[in-house]
C-alpha cells in the first residue's frame, strides 16, 4: 500500500499522506517528539519548492538577429496562476550588472501566450549582462520583481566552428540587397564591376577652380586674348 501519493496539480503538486496513524510517531519517545513536526515542514517544503513564481523573466537567443540577439520573455500570473492579461511590465539591462548602465526597453504583448510579454536587446559589447523585470498589476502593486542574465561573446561563437556559415551570410546579403558569390563567380564579378551601379550614391560639390584642366583653360583664353589684341593693335 502507498504512503505517499504526489500528483502534479497545475504549475505545482499535490501530495496525500495515507498512513491513518502517524500521529503515534510523536508518542514514541520525549527524544522524537519534534520529528513529526519537523517532517510534515520539510514535506510541505518539499511540494512547494518547485513551484514557479507568478512572475518568471526567461531569456534566448534571438536567431533573426545575426544570433547577437537577446529575446527577453516575461510571463505574469494572478493569484490563481493564470495568465496575467493586463499587466505593467517594466524591463531593463544592466551591463556587466550596473544599474547605472540600465537600459530601459519597450515591452510588447506576445502574440502566441497570454501573459506573456517580450522584448529584443542586441549587445554592443562582449561581457555579463542582468536582465530585470518589475511587473505590477491593473491597480499599480507590484506582484514580482524578478531577474535573469546571461553572457556574451560573439567572437567565441564566431570562431567556435571554421566552416563557413553560408545560410547567415545569404541572409545578411538578402537583407544588405547584396548577393553570396562562389569562387567561381569573382572574375565575371570583377569585370562586371566598373559597370555596376552602386544601390547607394553619394553626390558632392566642387568648385571649377579646383580643377587642374579648368586652370588650363582659363589660362589658354588669357593668352589668346592677349595675342589677338598685340595683332590687331587693339588697345
Amino acid at each position: 500500500m502507498p504512503a505517499l501519493v504526489v500528483q502534479r496539480y497545475g504549475h505545482g503538486k499535490s501530495g496525500a499522506l495515507l498512513i491513518g496513524d502517524m500521529w503515534r510517531w510523536q508518542m514514541a519517545s520525549k527524544n522524537k517528539n519534534e520529528d513529526l513536526p519537523r517532517a510534515w515542514r520539510q514535506i510541505i517544503r518539499w511540494l512547494v519548492t518547485d513551484v514557479p513564481s507568478r512572475v518568471q523573466l526567461a531569456t534566448e537567443a534571438d536567431s533573426g538577429a545575426a544570433g547577437l540577439g537577446r529575446r527577453l520573455i516575461v510571463k505574469a500570473r494572478n493569484e490563481e496562476f493564470k495568465p496575467l492579461g493586463f499587466a505593467n511590465v517594466e524591463l531593463s539591462v544592466m551591463p556587466n550588472g550596473d544599474e547605472s548602465q540600465a537600459v530601459d526597453l519597450s515591452v510588447d504583448p506576445s502574440s502566441t501566450e497570454d501573459g506573456a510579454f517580450e522584448s529584443l536587446y542586441i549587445p554592443r559589447e562582449e561581457g555579463g549582462y542582468v536582465a530585470r523585470a518589475v511587473v505590477r498589476d491593473e491597480n499599480g502593486k507590484t506582484i514580482g520583481d524578478v531577474e535573469a542574465g546571461w553572457a556574451s561573446n560573439p567572437a567565441a561563437d564566431e570562431f567556435r566552428s571554421l566552416q563557413p556559415n553560408i545560410a547567415l551570410m545569404e541572409d545578411l546579403a538578402k537583407r544588405t540587397g547584396g548577393r553570396v558569390l562562389d569562387v567561381s563567380e569573382l572574375t565575371e564579378w570583377a569585370r562586371e564591376m566598373p559597370s555596376t551601379q552602386s544601390p547607394v550614391m553619394d553626390s558632392f560639390q566642387t568648385p571649377l577652380w579646383h580643377l587642374p584642366w579648368m586652370f588650363a583653360a582659363a589660362l589658354l583664353l588669357l593668352v589668346t586674348e592677349w595675342w589677338l589684341r598685340r595683332r590687331h593693335w587693339l588697345p
